[in-house]
């Protein structure tokens, strides 16, 4: 029996132990402060932390972005950088040793140079006297060669010029006898062939043009009225697409499902605004918008608001002031637990008019 009622006592303890933690991450409240300054520059800073600064979330406002910071246990992480200080170091380490190792690699490769070059510098003396000798040779073996053609060529050129005198002459007498009479004849039965052939041609190319202009001037009629056709078409489904989602819209505002749902979202929405406002603000403000006129209508805007006569909260319009500015400070400090969400998702979740209006925008 001393075991069974051990059992049960080491049971009870952890359900206990978990029956607080679930407690305290419900009802623990998540705490936040907003801090902000302006004079010359824009400052800001904001702290969000739980469960006894266990989970803490930064953000502040530098060089024109906004920063965060993530701290669970001690343990805190830039968000949004892509190298930390660790790995910057690391990358210094890195790099000093490769120079390193580069100095040492070049002064090795100086003293090779030293050597190569001296060899480098022999070969080449010996090649270009090499080079000399093979050129005086070649130009000897040119200047034989091209005396031994130089005759050949004379030799031939006179034969050919004799033979070609001759043949030439004879094959002129006769040809010119020839064409003389062959000409006359052709050039009467072209000239007469030619004018027929002419007219035809230019009455069918008039013909063609004619038709090609018809065509050309009905299908740009044709293209006229169905562009026409086709702008009024689009038109016409536009004004038919707006008139419809209109429509619907009228029709989903006028059903009482609908409404019923929006009017819970916007109670909910009330009751979480009412736990998340802060619990204490102070601010000191002086602003002018460089108009007498318009920074009176902006102070008579912001009395109505609950945040500026319920806390200590102090604004000074300047009516003097030419250009628009804002200075002062801002400090302001909350917290709301998480049982109110979970009391926000739960009616949400069990209203069917809510669930239904979800769907049909999801």
């Amino acid at each position: 029996m001393s075991i069974v009622f051990l059992i049960l006592k080491i049971i009870g303890i952890l359900f206990l132990v978990l029956l607080c933690l679930l407690l305290l991450i419900l009802f623990h409240p998540v705490f936040y402060q907003i801090e902000g300054e302006s004079e010359e520059e824009i400052s800001l800073q904001g702290y969000f932390w739980w469960l006894f600064q266990i989970l803490r979330l930064e953000f502040w406002w530098e060089d024109q972005e906004f920063r965060f910071r993530l701290r669970i246990f001690g343990f805190s992480r830039n968000l949004g950088e892509e190298e930390t200080e660790e790995e910057e170091f690391a990358e210094s380490a890195a790099g000093e040793r490769e120079t390193s190792v580069w100095e040492e690699r070049d002064s090795e490769t100086e003293g090779q140079e030293g050597s190569i070059e001296k060899f480098v510098s022999e070969k080449d003396k010996n090649l270009a006297d090499q080079s000399a000798a093979a050129e005086a040779e070649y130009q000897i073996d040119q200047s034989a060669v091209k005396e031994a053609e130089y005759q050949t060529e004379q030799s031939a050129t006179g034969e050919e010029e004799c033979q070609t005198e001759q043949s030439a002459t004879g094959e002129k007498e006769c040809q010119t006898e020839q064409s003389a009479a062959g000409e006359k004849e052709c050039q009467t039965e072209q000239s007469a062939a030619g004018e027929k052939e002419c007219r035809t041609e230019q009455s069918a190319v008039e013909k063609n043009i004619s038709q090609k202009e018809n065509n050309v001037s009905g299908s740009s009629k044709e293209k006229k009225k169905k562009a026409k056709t086709q702008k009024k078409a689009k038109k016409g489904k536009k004004e038919n697409g707006i008139l419809d989602r209109f429509k619907g819209i009228r029709q989903e505002a006028a059903d009482e499902r609908n409404r019923r749902a929006v009017s819970h979202l916007w109670r909910e929405l009330c009751y979480l605004l009412a736990h998340l406002k802060p619990k204490y603000v102070k601010a000191e403000i002086s602003f002018s918008t460089g108009d007498p006129a318009l920074t009176g209508e902006v102070t008579g805007g912001l009395s109505l608001f609950p945040l500026i006569y319920r806390y200590d909260a102090h604004i000074y319009p300047d009516f003097l002031a030419e250009e628009f500015y804002i200075k002062g400070s801002l400090k302001m400090k909350g917290h709301i637990a998480v049982f109110h969400f979970l009391k926000i998702l739960i009616r949400l979740f069990l209203d069917k008019d809510v669930k239904r209006l979800y769907n049909k925008f999801k």
